[in-house]
């Protein structure tokens, strides 16, 4: 009887390590609350897997091809991706470990008009599973949570804190100037004291903690403070009305003045996205003790854009 028992054990050992080597189809799968065509966007060009991708966040990272032809990443001199575009809806993926070939497979499927789907199977053995979960720099399923985060968060997804807000500033009193140089550091001082005066002299109530600058173009720029009350207007000096039902997209700001185009493709594409039009040009919010700064100057600022 234990004779018995020893083979039956034995057998069942060998059954579980032969097992253990043969492929089975491995799925991870998210729901993301995000459109088809957006996910769609992100998971068929690598250069967006840098967003999410825990294998391409080196910027260092040098990818080729293109979004509608096979693409490939280097990664290490024994490690590389190449993701083949089979349709928009799947690609595929081979990750080159050491002369090796791991194909996986992403499947995308619309749930809903705001509700998508992301099944990434790959075949693996229950051996290299077990061996994988030792391991933490490759997770499919921690790259699937991070692109839900991506596409769910609007400051993840965009990387800025981007709102849609109502007009908050209705009556802004405003003066322009022209260039002179390239530099609008003393420009700004200088309009920013010229309607302070005007705000003394005329005893009007104002905006103490901020001021407002645009630029109208490549050589023209106004200052403004928000008002409240309008009187007649003085040569240089006028009054822009926005109105109370206005909407504005706010963006959040914090880094070198001269790095701030970040935010505003940042915020030119939450407009794409949510099929918002500008309206007027964009307003930059700084703080009063920020008239004087310097083209390397740190700064904490807010960015609207009129929108309907």
């Amino acid at each position: 009887m234990e004779v018995k028992n020893i083979i039956i054990i034995a057998v069942l050992i060998i059954l579980i390590i032969v097992f253990s080597f043969i492929p089975f189809n491995n799925k991870r799968q998210v729901v993301i609350k995000s459109s088809l065509y957006d996910v769609a966007k992100e998971i068929n060009d690598l250069n967006n897997w840098r967003k999410w991708n825990a294998d391409l966040k080196n910027d260092s990272i040098k990818i080729s091809g293109s979004s509608n032809r096979d693409q490939s990443a280097t990664i290490t001199s024994a490690y590389s991706y190449t993701l083949h575009h089979l349709n928009p809806l799947a690609v595929s993926l081979t990750r080159n470990i050491n002369g090796s070939s791991i194909f996986s497979l992403i499947e995308i499927a619309s749930l809903a008009d705001t509700t998508t789907a992301v099944i990434w199977s790959e075949k693996i053995t229950i051996f290299e599973l077990i061996k994988r979960n030792m391991i933490t720099h490759y997770s499919r399923q921690i790259d699937l949570d991070n692109l839900k985060k991506l596409m769910e968060d609007v400051n993840y997804k965009y990387g800025f804190f981007i709102k849609l807000i109502p007009v908050k500033d209705t009556l802004i009193l405003t003066a322009k100037t022209k260039l002179i140089d390239n530099t609008s550091t003393h420009i700004v001082s200088y309009l920013y004291n010229l309607l302070q005066n005007f705000i003394e002299q005329n005893n009007l109530p104002a905006e103490k903690k901020y001021f407002y600058k645009t630029g109208l173009s490549d050589s023209e720029i106004a200052v403004g403070i928000p008002v409240y009350k309008s009187l007649n207007e003085s040569g240089n000096i006028k009054f822009l009305q926005l109105p109370a039902n206005g909407r504005l997209v706010e963006g959040n700001y914090s880094g070198k003045i001269s790095d701030r185009q970040l935010i505003y493709n940042a915020i030119n594409n939450f407009m794409l996205d949510k099929h918002l039009k500008q309206v007027a040009q964009p307003l930059e919010q700084y703080n009063v003790a920020d008239t004087m700064l310097q083209p390397g100057s740190n700064i904490n600022i807010k960015i609207y854009y009129p929108v309907f």
